[in-house]
């Protein structure tokens, strides 16, 4: 009887063990999204809620504040996955319409008064040269872009973000083709709305911290 009792044991023992090891293993995994994919930014630039002015730079402390606060951005797969998280991948945002979904696009006006509102940030990042890359089905180019954030409250949120051309929004000149520099006229310039994912908490400390002593 022992020795059934020490067989049964055995494989609930060892199966205990490999959830316990999957479980802090994937607790010290931690992820970063958009540093992954954007932290190679040039330099950065906070948008005041209203009118999209930028919020001033003191002491150039503007850039070291953005960047502590998207270190803290990342998360544990461990953590993802208790809020019901699977994917952790930049999407196409998409929108209520009616019965159906559709993608989110800006057009270039859009995109040029693009503002937070209560509790939220806009960071405008730059870029030292024009990028590509792919998100879901599109082809996204790029040498700016917007991040939309809130507090999470210390979970796993879901961000706007907007990639574009910086040349296209005050273009009026140039006609409805792209050139070989992805150049078009600014009437004709419409872009996706992407997601991106983050724990916010630590960033909007950092920037609260950091507005409250201008004004």
């Amino acid at each position: 009887m022992k020795k059934i009792k020490k067989a049964i044991w055995i494989p609930i023992v060892s199966v205990v063990a490999v959830i316990v090891v999957a479980i802090v293993v994937l607790s010290l995994v931690r992820i970063n999204p958009f540093n992954d994919n954007f932290g190679d930014y040039k330099s950065v630039a906070v948008l005041q809620q209203q009118g999209g002015s930028q919020i001033p730079d003191v002491g150039n402390e503007m850039g070291k504040t953005v960047a502590d606060g998207l270190k803290k951005s990342d998360f544990s797969i461990m953590q993802a996955l208790l809020e019901y998280k699977y994917s952790y991948g930049l999407k196409v945002k998409k929108i209520k319409d009616g019965d159906e979904e559709k993608e989110l696009t800006l057009k270039a006006a859009e995109i040029r008064n693009y503002s937070a509102g209560d509790g939220e940030y806009v960071l405008k990042f730059s870029f030292d040269k024009i990028k590509t890359m792919k998100i879901e089905d599109k082809e996204v180019v790029y040498d700016s872009l917007l991040l939309r954030v809130r507090d999470s409250k210390g979970e796993v949120g879901t961000m706007d973000i907007i990639p574009y051309i910086d040349f296209n929004i005050d273009n009026a000149l140039m006609g409805d083709e792209y050139d070989e520099n992805h150049h078009i006229g600014s009437m004709y310039y419409e872009v996706n709305v992407f997601n991106v994912m983050m724990n916010t908490s630590g960033l909007i400390a950092e920037l609260n911290e950091y507005t409250s002593e201008l004004y």
